[in-house]
């Protein structure tokens, strides 16, 4: 149908990546930063927070319970954006008019988009409580089902319980609906070797031990921003450079690497 007064058209633009296993990714996304007619109220969308993920753990190890992750593929588009009307111009690349791009309306939700979160987080809470996984009140994105424990960050899902069978059943379920990709520990002798959310695990089942650590992490960071070869310092955020008389620093990256 015709534009209205209300419609407002979010670009969408491909965004080409290298991912950390080497392969090459093209993703669409919509500039939802140019969105003025959405709420803040209307989008937020809750994630699980670190210390309830170290719960879901924490608990796991003392039980010596079986833990399994996956990660759900193209999350966001397999959530339908209902009422919404959303108009997004796809890439010149994309379309039959070159010259402006093509006027599409979305049906489901787009990476970028600021209902996208919020959409995907209230299909994937509605299909994980069909089968009886209940969440928690206090903590968003934490559901128990019976002995097991679940965690979901946006598409990354781990899940423990006391048996391995029963983990791996209960991935299988969900992904059924929701494909995704399972995460294998690295085993290195009898400690499971896994990346949580950056973080390094490290989990001996039989022993009952587990370690967190952030080596891996850090080590990541120093190297995108070059700064592997610089000493420690107590507060190392510095916008000055002493070296060049004090002049302000315009060119390294500070946002993005608090960020």
């Amino acid at each position: 149908g015709e534009l209205t007064s209300e419609d407002e058209v979010i670009p969408v633009v491909v965004i080409y990546t290298k991912k950390r296993c080497g392969r090459y990714k093209a993703r669409a996304v919509a500039l939802g930063n140019r969105q003025t007619k959405v709420s803040v109220t209307e989008v937020y969308s809750p994630t699980i927070s670190h210390a309830a993920n170290r719960y879901l753990l924490v608990d796991g190890a003392a039980k010596g319970h079986y833990v399994g992750g996956f990660d759900v593929s193209n999350a966001f588009i397999k959530a339908v954006l209902g009422d919404e009307r959303v108009i997004c111009r796809l890439p010149k690349h994309w379309s039959k008019d070159s010259k402006k791009g093509d006027l599409v309306r979305l049906l489901k939700s787009l990476y970028g988009l600021r209902i996208a979160p919020r959409r995907w987080f209230d299909a994937y809470r509605a299909h994980l409580e069909e089968p009886g996984w209940t969440m928690c009140d206090k903590e968003p994105g934490l559901f128990r089902k019976g002995l097991m424990l679940l965690s979901v960050y946006v598409d990354d899902t781990l899940v423990s319980g006391p048996s391995k069978r029963e983990v791996d059943d209960a991935m299988n379920e969900i992904m059924k609906k929701y494909p995704g990709k399972v995460i294998p520990a690295v085993m290195d002798g009898d400690v499971e070797v896994r990346d949580i959310l950056g973080a390094t695990l490290r989990y001996n089942r039989k022993e009952r031990s587990m370690k967190i650590c952030m080596d891996g992490a850090i080590d990541r960071l120093l190297k995108k921003f070059n700064m592997e070869g610089c000493r420690v310092a107590a507060s190392p955020c510095v916008l000055t450079n002493p070296v060049d008389g004090g002049k302000e620093n315009t060119t390294f990256p500070i946002r993005s690497m608090v960020g």
